[in-house]
Order: structure tokens, then C-alpha cells, then sequence
């Protein structure tokens, strides 16, 4: 039995993807309810920015990327909390 860790890293980039998308929705969440300090919240708006691009690449390269599309759209579709 090989350990396959091309799927591990898919399993990991949607997982990723997904926290991110909810964690970027608390972030506007936060900065429009308490109107946050302008620097910190560039910053994190740019880190979790970037982690989701990174996650989506490392998810692009898997081979079992095309397999799933469907549930990656859906999950968006979950994570996708409206913003004012």
C-alpha cells in the first residue's frame, strides 16, 4: 500500500480554501461592525488573500481536481456569506 499524497494535498487545499472563505467572511464581518484600525485589517485581508490563492493553485495541480469541480463550487456556494 503506497500512501498517496497528491490526494492528501487536494483533501487539504479544499479544506484550506473553505476555512479561509469563512474566516475572510468573519474579517468583514469584524472590520464593518467595528470599524477596525486600516493597517491590520489590510493585512489580514491580504494574508488570507493569499493563503486561498495558494490553496486553489495546489488544488489546480491535482490530478483529481476535475473529478471534484461540482463540490468545490457547492462549497463555495456554502461558504459564500453576503457582505454589506
Amino acid at each position: 500500500f503506497i500512501f498517496d499524497f497528491e490526494y492528501l494535498y487536494f483533501f487539504l487545499s479544499i479544506y484550506i480554501y473553505c476555512y479561509f472563505s469563512l474566516l475572510q467572511s468573519f474579517f468583514y464581518f469584524l472590520s464593518f461592525s467595528l470599524k477596525f484600525m486600516l493597517l491590520p485589517s489590510l493585512y489580514l485581508f491580504l494574508s488570507v488573500y493569499f493563503t486561498k490563492i495558494l490553496s486553489i493553485s495546489v488544488f489546480l495541480f491535482s490530478r483529481y481536481a476535475l473529478l471534484s469541480l461540482p463540490h468545490i463550487f457547492l462549497l463555495t456556494l456554502v461558504f459564500r456569506i453576503p457582505r454589506p
